[in-house]
């Protein structure tokens, strides 16, 4: 087991542990405290993590799921407006046809209604 301080432990469900630790046994977080509170008496190696904050891993779970058919299909850019311009181009060049068989028909009943209608990018995948 290892015993990690910090100056700060921030928790998920609990206010954040100014002067904290945090205890890992084989990979797993497996109790945490404020120092001085309740010490681990397991012969526990201890290490000092100095004046940093400690926070759980971030997930990012934001997806497009209506993109997942381009998949290989746009290379990384170094530039995000590169990367876009790269996404739009490839939308165009092979449209989904999941996406044609939605938003055609809703494009011309929007045009024959005369109202506002689904958004520019749903209408240009439409367009070759």
């Amino acid at each position: 087991m290892i015993r990690y301080h910090a100056s700060w432990i921030l928790p998920i469900s609990q206010p954040p542990i100014r002067d904290g630790w945090f205890a890992v046994d084989r990979g797993r977080v497996v109790a945490l405290g404020a120092a001085g509170k309740r010490v681990l008496a397991d012969g526990a190696q201890v290490i000092d993590l100095g004046d940093v904050a400690v926070m759980p891993g971030l997930v990012n779970a934001h997806t497009h799921l209506e993109l997942s058919y381009l998949r290989d299909e746009v290379q990384p850019a170094s530039q995000f407006v590169t990367w876009v311009r790269g996404v739009m181009r490839a939308r165009r060049e092979r449209p989904d046809p999941a996406v044609l068989k939605f938003s055609a028909p809703w494009s011309a009943r929007c045009r024959n209604a005369s109202t506002a209608g689904p958004p520019s990018s749903a209408i240009s995948a439409t367009r070759s």
